[in-house]
């Protein structure tokens, strides 16, 4: 049986969330975009992490790097507990970098963290993308709290962007 790209990445999603949920600093693991709508296409991976703190980083960039052999179109969004927004996990094996050129705005100061200069967190824009929860360590959501609290529902692009997938 062949399987489809949107398999092979949710299964790669989910693998990271797997790993990820053994750390004790992570409290939720989501994915996000349009894997989490059921787009049968997606263009990536994206996956919201939500810690305890910064102390398993390290091990968390090096998991996620393992979602490249699906594919190098991933993105982790990290989060405190707050939720407060941090940045992403950074692609690169070696951070801070001195092989290559890193586009993050503050490449090294928080190993394997990076911020980019032409992206700005939008947490309407984030939480009214579908969310589908890997793992939550609390009885509560921290990401379904946060929606909730600020009003989000999931917007209408979602719907109408797989209306044209499948009509395509």
């Amino acid at each position: 049986m062949r399987r489809g790209r949107a398999d092979l990445f949710t299964q790669a999603a989910e693998t990271f969330g797997t790993k990820a949920q053994q750390f004790s600093s992570v409290l939720e693991v989501a994915l996000t975009g349009s894997l989490a709508a059921g787009d049968p296409w997606p263009g990536d991976v994206d996956v919201a992490l939500a810690l305890h703190d910064l102390e398993d980083l390290v091990a968390l960039a090096k998991a996620a790097r393992q979602i490249s052999s699906t594919t190098h179109a991933w993105e982790v969004f990290v989060f405190g507990s707050g939720p407060d927004y941090l940045g992403r996990l950074c692609h690169r094996r070696d951070c801070p970098t001195r092989k290559a050129r890193c586009e993050a705005i503050d490449c090294g100061r928080t190993p394997f963290l990076a911020n980019l200069p032409d992206f700005r967190f939008d947490p309407i824009r984030f939480l009214g993308s579908p969310l589908r929860l890997l793992f939550q360590r609390g009885a509560e959501s921290i990401f379904l709290a946060w929606r909730l609290r600020l009003g989000v529902r999931e917007g209408p692009l979602v719907a109408a962007r797989l209306a044209e997938a499948g009509s395509a």
